[in-house]
C-alpha cells in the first residue's frame, strides 16, 4: 500500500539504487480481527498458527485461498459473503484510511499497479482476456528505467493519467466513509 511504502522510505532514510518502491492503487485496509473473525467461523479448527499465507484473487477472480503449508484452502468470496460485502463496500478500513494522505497523484513510489476497472468505458474490449487487466503508472525516474526494461514482455497502451483515474478514482481520492455502516461494523465486531 502507498502508507507502507512511505513508511519503508521514511525508515530508510535515504534512496537505494536496487530499492525499486511499488505500490497498489489502495481504497482502503481492513479489520484484521474482522478477518480472523470470519475465517474462523468458517473453519472452527482453523488456528493462526496454521496459516502460512492468504491470497483474495486468483487471476480476476476473487477466491480466497488459504495456505497451510502443504495444503491449501480455497473458497469463492461472493456477494453474499460478508467478509466480500463490507470490505467492497468500503465498512472495515481503518479510520487513517479514509483520510488517507497518500491518495493523490503526487505517489511516493516509483511505479503504481492495480486492477484496471474501466476498460469497457474507454474502448479496449481487445485488450480484456477476462483473466485481469492491470494499470500501471510510472512515477519517477528509477521506475521509468525498470518499466523500460519489462516493458517488451508486455501487452501494452497508454493511456493518459485521467483517463486512469475515470474507473480508479483512489488514485486520487480516498474512499469515503459511511458513518452508519461503519458504526454497525464496529458495533458488530467490537472493535
Amino acid at each position: 500500500t502507498p502508507c507502507q511504502c512511505a513508511g519503508v522510505k521514511g525508515f530508510l532514510k535515504k534512496s537505494y539504487d536496487n530499492l525499486i518502491v511499488v505500490d497498489l492503487i489502495c481504497h482502503g485496509v481492513p479489520s484484521m480481527q474482522f478477518l480472523k473473525e470470519c475465517l474462523y467461523k468458517k473453519f472452527p479448527k482453523l488456528s493462526s498458527e496454521q496459516i502460512h499465507g492468504i491470497k483474495f484473487r486468483e487471476n480476476s477472480r476473487y477466491v480466497m485461498n488459504i495456505s497451510l503449508g502443504s495444503e491449501n484452502i480455497r473458497f469463492p468470496l461472493n456477494p453474499n459473503n460478508k467478509y466480500y460485502q463490507t470490505f467492497f463496500y468500503g465498512n472495515t478500513y481503518r479510520d487513517s484510511c479514509y483520510s488517507c494522505q497518500f491518495a493523490n497523484p503526487n505517489r511516493c513510489s516509483d511505479i503504481t499497479i492495480g486492477d484496471f476497472w474501466g476498460v469497457h468505458s474507454l474502448d479496449m474490449d481487445d485488450m480484456n482476456d477476462q483473466k485481469g487487466l492491470s494499470i500501471i503508472t510510472v512515477n519517477s525516474h528509477k521506475g521509468k528505467e525498470m518499466f523500460q526494461g519489462i516493458s517488451s514482455k508486455l501487452i501494452l497502451r497508454n493511456l493518459s493519467f485521467q483517463q486512469a483515474v475515470v474507473s480508479n478514482s483512489n488514485l486520487v481520492n480516498v474512499t469515503k466513509k459511511n458513518f452508519e455502516k461503519v458504526e454497525q461494523f464496529n458495533n458488530y465486531v467490537h472493535i
